[in-house]
């Protein structure tokens, strides 16, 4: 049986291991690299909730921010919904079903948000 490798050879001629973290091939990893800043009115957020231990989480993002701005985005929220949360890979995760209220939050932030 023979197999192509097209597709999984970067420039040095060697065979592409995946990533571990984002499961892309090491020459495409976004894992490491800094999403691009863009203004606040240029893109709009989406808002999910996912169950991870029978426990809701509320996801944010993806937001375009510098990691600063990201870090204090986070607090206000936080402080604001009174719950903890976390930045992950350009997004905010809350815990509780929070997409309500940190929909009104966003809005006056002046992020879009998508319905």
């Amino acid at each position: 049986m023979r197999f192509k490798l097209e597709g999984l050879q970067n420039t040095q001629n060697t065979i592409d291991t995946v990533c571990k973290k984002c499961g892309e091939l090491m020459s495409e990893c976004i894992c490491g690299k800094k999403p691009e800043v863009k203004a606040k009115n240029e893109y709009k957020v989406s808002l999910s909730m996912e169950k991870r231990n029978g426990k809701p989480v509320t996801v944010a993002g993806v937001f375009y921010l510098s990691e600063e701005d990201e870090k204090a985005l986070l607090t206000k929220i936080k402080k604001s919904l009174a719950v903890g949360g976390a930045a992950k890979d350009g997004k905010l995760e809350f815990q509780g079903e929070h997409r309500d209220r940190l929909r009104e939050i966003l809005k006056k932030e002046g992020f879009g948000v998508k319905n």
